[in-house]
């Protein structure tokens, strides 16, 4: 067992408002709004506040990120949930493409 833990989170995934998605198999939920609840341990959501932090869009701070999480509310992933992470990624990419004027002006 080793000391290095990680988290998958999306800083392009403004979550504004939206607190959290269940997406059956993993959630996705805004850490401004739900990080105390999620993550009781002061010292580990100020950890991760400051990586979070580093997100920037020009000068801005990117507010309202999306962390992944697993099952029972497991932060860290294992190997097997990577597959899981990289499904939740494409749905939230396609349905913010889908969701984009954009495409209206392609037809």
């Amino acid at each position: 067992m080793n000391n290095y833990s990680q988290i998958i989170y999306f800083p392009y995934l403004s979550m504004i408002s939206t607190a959290e998605i269940n997406l059956g198999f993993a959630k996705i939920w805004n850490f401004d709004l739900k990080a105390e609840e999620y993550i009781p341990d002061q010292a580990v959501r100020d950890k991760i506040k400051q990586l979070l932090s580093l997100n920037v869009r020009g000068t801005q701070q990117i507010r309202n990120i999306g962390i992944l999480t697993f099952g029972d509310f497991s932060l860290y992933p294992q190997d097997q949930n990577y597959l899981i992470a990289e499904e939740a990624r494409l749905l939230m990419f396609l349905s913010v493409l889908s969701s984009t004027p954009f495409l209206d002006k392609l037809s």
